[in-house]
């Protein structure tokens, strides 16, 4: 177990490729998941999720196969996906794996947001649990909602690649804050506590969320999200998510992080893509904040009209 700040475990997890290897990627996605390896000069297939008849977004299995080659160096998954909130199921994680295995590559698995699932039978375990070259990153930011910390940790059975992470880290910020992993111990320690506080949080606003989108159902597309605090809905006017997420920040203060953000909605990406946008929900004053938002919608004549 290797202690980090999150950030600095991906860069770690990263610095075991080598330039011009191949790596397949969820996207979209923040970018330091998968820049630093194109910096390196690897070569980056995205792993994109198809819109459903229902409007639901899904991370295909079919897809990554075609992806993974035996020359695949290593892939990078994050679920709960952040920002759709995509999240396989306990068959397709296993089937993600056993690629992975079968590919030979190093499974990088981003699992800040685990333990916070939304839909039954979606609760995935860690993969390093799973495929004896996997690699977890794990933190105390999302799910026990303590960033402050800057806690985290990277897992891994492979004692190799442990061997080289603990290397690489001895020139990165080579030991943490002992305030910091004194704390850290506290909160694993009540965890439990913690965790269900988390949920019960988290499945609050998802309701409400649900519910604002249910009334909302002419202006957006809302794909429910399987797990974590993050959902990523759709406009249905065709206005870009950049001038909608400006005009929202300007009109009430709400942010909102439209798709370009994530290099998503491109062209040849899902059509309307452009038009999605980042929708959180995993703060204490989300209840308010949805109530500004919706003040917003109705004080517009154009979107107001239709709503009941």
């Amino acid at each position: 177990m290797l202690c980090c700040v999150p950030q600095e475990g991906i860069t770690l997890a990263l610095s075991l490729l080598s330039p011009g290897q191949h790596i397949v990627c969820t996207t979209p996605g923040y970018q330091s998941l998968y820049s630093p390896a194109e910096a390196l000069g690897c070569r980056l297939s995205p792993w994109k999720p198809r819109r459903l008849a229902d409007g639901a977004l899904h991370y295909d299995v079919s897809d990554l196969r075609a992806l993974l080659t035996p020359e695949t160096a290593m892939l990078l998954v994050n679920f709960p996906h952040n920002p759709t909130g995509c999240t396989p199921t306990t068959t397709e994680w296993a089937e993600i794996v056993a690629l992975a295995r079968q590919s030979g590559a190093i499974l990088f698995s981003d699992e800040v947001y685990r333990t916070l699932w939304s839909a039954p039978g979606h609760h995935c375990v860690a993969a390093t649990c799973l495929y004896e070259r996997a690699i977890t990153l794990g933190a105390l930011s999302k799910a026990h909602g303590l960033a402050g910390l800057r806690a985290g940790w990277l897992v891994t059975r492979d004692a190799a690649i442990m061997e080289k992470l603990c290397s690489m880290k001895d020139f990165t910020t080579i030991c943490g804050s002992a305030p910091s992993e004194v704390l850290a111990l506290m909160a694993l320690r009540a965890s439990d506590a913690i965790l269900e506080k988390s949920r019960a949080l988290v499945a609050a606003n998802l309701a409400l969320a649900n519910a604002f989108f249910e009334r909302w159902a002419h202006l957006f597309e809302w794909p429910t999200p399987q797990g974590g605090t993050v959902g990523f809905p759709r406009l249905l006017r065709g206005e870009s998510a950049q001038h909608f997420c400006m005009r929202v920040l300007r009109g009430c203060g709400v942010l909102f992080l439209p798709s370009d953000v994530y290099d998503y909605g491109l062209e040849g990406e899902e059509p309307g893509g452009g038009e999605r946008f980042r929708f959180g929900f995993g703060r204490a004053d989300f209840p308010a904040v949805l109530a500004r938002f919706e003040a917003f919608l109705l004080a517009e004549p154009a979107t107001a009209l239709p709503h009941s």
